[in-house]
């Protein structure tokens, strides 16, 4: 499990509810560079003790854009995506998410942004086991004041269009597939309308045609709902289908080119 996923399930799920209308929809309706930034960081420094991980990171990812970024195990990959969810606080430099800087908003306020305005996906999911993949994608409705009948439908028609049958909708998440159960991690990613959406190594755990089958989901998140997605990967292929293609080593990004 990843530093990420350690420290995300909690801070994800936690602060207090707060009442929500309809579902959002797709979140940015623009094309290119006229879309504004989702995420922005300006000269992120971080370090653990005197180890440099991040050394003046500058990274900008747009609505309706996709984002990976490659390295090997160790180079700072996961720690990005938990300064850009706020699990940590860079050094020196700023993270903007939605034009909101983090490191001001208390822990309540941080939690609530996250779970309205972020969703993440992890390696191996991190579904809840004993719950069901419906009880599972409908949970950041409940914790933002969701009744039960208007979660459950939301989530069964959202499990629906990720392909989950209707069978393995109500059998524990433990007894899933991989590929069902990253699926599901999908769906509780996107179910309360997220204008950005993180996944760390989301399809590390599969292979063949379940490793595909999430990927092509995931990628076309920013087309079908006008959604931000980074990504972190040490996967060529599955960078590859990202608009944009970053690799982070010596602390440093820079822009790679991979054959699609």
């Amino acid at each position: 499990m990843s530093s990420l996923a350690e420290g995300g399930i909690g801070a994800l799920a936690s602060g207090d509810p707060l009442p929500r209308g309809e579902l959002a929809g797709p979140a940015m309706d623009c094309d290119g560079l006229d879309c504004p930034a989702a995420v922005t960081l300006d000269g992120v420094a971080f370090r653990f003790g005197r180890r440099e991980i991040l050394d003046g990171v500058d990274l900008r990812v747009r609505a309706g854009e996709s984002v990976a970024v490659m390295g090997t195990s160790g180079s700072g990959k996961s720690t990005l995506l938990s300064l850009v969810v706020g699990l940590l606080r860079p050094v020196s430099g700023s993270v903007q998410v939605l034009d909101a800087d983090l490191a001001g908003l208390r822990a309540s306020r941080l939690a609530r942004f996250r779970r309205r305005h972020l969703g993440v996906v992890f390696q191996s999911g991190e579904l809840l086991p004993a719950l069901t993949a419906v009880e599972n994608t409908a949970m950041p409705l409940l914790l933002d004041g969701a009744s039960w009948p208007v979660a459950s439908r939301t989530a069964t028609e959202l499990l629906d269009e990720l392909g989950i049958a209707q069978d393995s909708q109500s059998i524990p998440a433990a007894d899933l597939s991989g590929g069902e159960r990253q699926r599901t991690a999908l769906a509780r990613a996107i179910v309360t309308g997220a204008e950005l959406i993180l996944a760390d190594e989301p399809t590390g755990a599969l292979d063949g045609a379940a490793r595909d089958n999430v990927a092509d989901l995931l990628f076309g998140l920013p087309l079908d709902r006008g959604c931000a997605l980074l990504v972190v990967t040490h996967d060529p292929a599955i960078a590859a289908r990202a608009g944009r293609v970053l690799a982070l080593a010596g602390g440093a990004l820079r822009p790679v080119a991979l054959a699609q």
